[in-house]
């Protein structure tokens, strides 16, 4: 489950790229993702699906969020970063 708020006043800034994160109407999960991990500054994972996560996958998410806060380039949606 995920859930997030928008101003009603950004609604025309965010809507788009909400639209943009859709294949046939479905929200695709390694576009979400990489869209969180480009842009969300605070997200929280239950821990028992972060445990199933292999350490190479926890290192590259570690390493695109951190990245994150270093510069304004949306990260590249990849399998790896998938966060579901």
């Amino acid at each position: 489950m995920v859930l997030f708020t928008i101003l009603r006043k950004d609604l025309g800034v965010v809507m788009p790229i909400i639209r943009s994160l859709l294949v046939k109407r479905e929200l695709c999960p390694i576009r979400f993702s990489a869209f969180i991990l480009s842009r969300v500054q605070n997200f929280v994972l239950s821990p028992s699906h972060f445990s199933q996560w292999s350490a190479e996958k926890v290192n590259a998410i570690e390493k695109a969020f951190a990245s994150s806060g270093m510069d304004s380039d949306w990260l590249e949606p990849k399998e790896i970063y998938n966060l579901f």
